[in-house]
């Protein structure tokens, strides 16, 4: 991710003070204009790092680096071809080398922000978003970088991945801090995690949700995938905390080498934090949370624009927010269901159009929102208008399914926490309710 800082010059020999150097050839009293690990965005005077990527690897195009301006090379392997005016930094890890050179070259943002990781199979968007929102709430300036969309205080910037590359990553936190922001919270993925793309950060606290098979295409094992979270944690600083859930079989596993101070929370056991559901009911929940009871009132059938923006306070989301992830917003156009804001449907006009709160019928419940209910199946306020309105259109089609297909057919119109037993239990339930009442035959 190429960033020509015209208006940042730093000294060679003062921006590898940063990294572990192996060996150097060549000058180091000279003046480098930016940085990056993509060949095809080196401009005059940048420091191109050779990292060896999971597809492609970057020393193969050191010399294309070279004849685009680049002026210094650090890598892992020394070229068999030496360029006399090019300076050569050797390492042991490019991909580690890349962070730190990164935070080095945006004057460390994350040592001026208390940053806060969250990280695990499902949830890390659910959790680092309520976090920015919440301390928005209580008038702090604050960041948020994730899967859906990365904030700089209000301002949005697009996301492209669930943790950016080091050089993006750094300059949103930099921005983050040149705009007042004092806290941070971001998503960190396996993959980042694998691929040191956090290296350099100086994280405040780090939160555990859960693990489950996934990302194997990439880790290939349970084990590497674990290995992959848990790194995370291996890497806090002594001051810094470390949260994790106890519920999970791999929750005290994140803990087991890391210098951050240990924490625990939990809905079945003893913990630090410990939470019980009460009740949970389609207008809102009771919780009880280390003995004090907590209810909050969410009318998921009101306006969804209104609710997340007025009850909630989620100024983040907003009218034509463009994201169509969450599933807050999706609506169902003559009988497919769609993950846009209904604002964004323009398109549609003169189609059908249903949105949740035109299911029901003289301020009823349908079947599959009493089943979301029992089944304990109501997520957060993004997610779960999604979950109805695609089991809707599932149940309008009269067919029988396996959960295996149940949870394929909904797995297009809903966010990343797909996968939920209680939300395939529900609308078995009710699939199940229609085909005693039908009397067919399992296709």
């Amino acid at each position: 991710m190429s960033d020509k800082k015209t208006e940042t010059i730093m000294k060679l020999e003062s921006l590898i003070q940063a990294i572990p150097v192996k060996q150097i050839s060549g000058n180091t009293n000279k003046e480098i204009s930016g940085l990056d690990s993509d060949s095809r965005n080196i401009q005059q005077d940048f420091l191109f790092v050779a990292v060896k990527g999971t597809a492609v690897d970057g020393h193969q195009f050191i010399d294309k680096a070279i004849e685009s301006g680049a002026t210094a090379i650090v890598c892992e392997e020394m070229p068999e071809n030496i360029t006399p005016t090019t300076t050569y930094i050797q390492v042991s890890d490019s991909k580690e080398a890349l962070g730190l050179l990164a935070s080095e070259w945006y004057a460390n943002p994350s040592r001026q922000l208390t940053l806060v990781g969250v990280t695990g199979t499902n949830g890390k968007t659910t959790i680092a978003t309520l976090l920015y929102e919440m301390f928005r709430l209580f008038g702090e300036k604050a960041g948020l970088l994730s899967t859906v969309c990365n904030y700089i205080d209000e301002k949005a910037v697009p996301a492209t991945h669930t943790t950016p590359d080091p050089i993006t990553l750094n300059k949103l936190l930099r921005e983050m801090v040149d705009v007042g922001c004092r806290y941070a919270f971001m998503e960190v993925s396996s993959h980042s995690a694998d691929q040191k793309r956090i290296a350099g950060l100086d994280f405040d606290g780090g939160i555990f949700t859960n693990l489950t098979r996934d990302h194997l295409d990439y880790h290939k094992t349970v084990e590497a995938y674990l290995k992959a979270k848990k790194s995370f944690f291996d890497h806090l600083p002594k001051n810094a905390f470390a949260l994790t859930n106890l519920d999970d079989k791999s929750g005290m596993v994140m803990l087991q080498n890391t210098k951050a101070a240990k924490h625990t929370y939990s809905l079945k056991t003893l913990a630090d934090y410990k939470g019980r559901i009460i009740e949970s009911r389609l207008d809102g929940t009771t919780l009880e949370i280390n003995g004090r009871e907590v209810e909050e009132y969410v009318d998921v059938r009101e306006s969804l624009l209104d609710m997340l923006r007025n009850r909630l306070g989620l100024t983040s989301v907003k009218k034509g927010c463009e994201v169509g992830e969450c599933g807050a917003c999706t609506v169902i156009i003559d009988g497919e269901t769609i993950d846009s804001c209904i604002y964004l449907a323009v398109w549609a006009e003169g189609k059908n159009i249903r949105t949740l709160e035109g299911l029901e019928k003289n301020g009823e419940l349908t079947r599959i929102q009493e089943a979301f209910i029992e089944e304990g199946a109501i997520q957060c306020g993004f997610c779960t208008p999604g979950f109805i309105m695609s089991a809707t259109v599932l149940l309008e089609r009269g067919e029988k399914l396996s959960r295996d297909a149940i949870r394929k057919h909904m797995a297009g119109n809903l966010c990343r926490c797909t996968g939920y037993e209680n939300i395939v239990n529900a609308v078995e339930k009710v699939m199940d309710e229609n085909e005693t009442r039908r009397g067919k035959t399992v296709r």
